[in-house]
């Protein structure tokens, strides 16, 4: 099952980088936080520790300091996934009268 989702523009993606330095804020985390008590599916960009790189849809269930927990739809089971391994959350948006 492959999930397409959109990136922003790099001029987007470059003031993100910029004020997370500035602010210390950590904005992949903030999203996966939201996105969880929200109850949201998440589109994933996500790169391995062997450097291999893959697009996850899940779901949050637990976030700590550095690592979240969340079920795979792509593997169909809980995974644990490092927090900057993170390249790219993009929240799903359903309409309310959407049925699943």
């Amino acid at each position: 099952m492959h999930t397409t989702f959109r990136l922003g523009n790099r001029e987007f993606d470059r003031l993100a980088f910029l004020f997370k330095e500035q602010k210390g804020v950590d904005i992949v985390k903030v999203q996966l936080i939201n996105a969880m008590q929200r109850k949201q599916l998440v589109n994933l960009m996500y790169i391995s520790k062997s450097g291999e790189i893959s697009k996850r849809c899940v779901k949050i269930i637990e976030v700590s300091s550095e690592k979240f927990l969340a079920y795979c739809f792509v593997k169909r089971d809980k995974r644990t996934f490092i927090i900057d391994n993170v390249l790219a959350a993009i929240p799903i948006i359903r309409r309310e009268n959407e049925i699943i």
